[in-house]
């Protein structure tokens, strides 16, 4: 397989160029992306496990806003 059908085996994927497009511009918590998309949660996760595994997007630990530190 060459890579350009390699890529479009995973990004030709329903929504997965949507979710990619989406996070160019920056990491989002699952919950904006699926309200920004209108993308069913259950096709989401499948999707972004998918792109996760081909190393097209990567997981962030969530930083939690405890304010100010003294």
């Amino acid at each position: 397989m060459s890579d350009l059908a390699a890529a479009l085996d995973i990004v030709g994927a329903r929504w997965a160029l949507l979710i990619v497009e989406r996070l160019l511009a920056g990491p989002l918590r699952y919950g904006d992306l699926q309200r920004e998309l209108g993308v069913p949660t259950n096709m989401l996760a499948t999707r972004l496990r998918e792109l996760e595994t081909a190393g097209l997007v990567c997981r962030l630990p969530l930083r939690h806003n405890t304010g100010p530190t003294p």
